[in-house]
């Protein structure tokens, strides 16, 4: 499956255990937005979503790109654990491209 968002694409992988997650970015930060989107996709219909509150989710620059992936979409699922549905997508603050 594809979904085309905001000039990146997700592709959503069918994996025997799990599901993964494809995206083609025009640089860092749309990556991580887009990795973040897909992550949402898979658990939400985003599409009945309605942003109530805003929240920070911090990740310090690594070296490795995969690392910082990991970190992030980490910090979100772990906020998600902790307060189910509360979180929407807003464009990233201080993405170093």
């Amino acid at each position: 499956m594809k979904n085309n968002d905001s000039q990146g694409e997700i592709k959503f992988l069918d994996h025997t255990a799990d599901v993964g997650i494809e995206v083609i970015a025009e640089d860092k930060k749309q990556a991580l937005e887009l990795a973040a989107l897909g992550l949402f996709k898979i658990t939400t219909e985003v599409e009945n979503l309605e942003a109530k509150e805003e929240i920070d989710i911090e990740v310090s620059p690594v070296e490795d790109d995969e690392q910082m992936l990991f970190d992030f979409l980490n910090k979100i699922i772990c906020r998600l654990n902790y307060h189910p549905l509360t979180l929407s997508l807003s464009p990233l603050r201080g993405a170093d491209d």
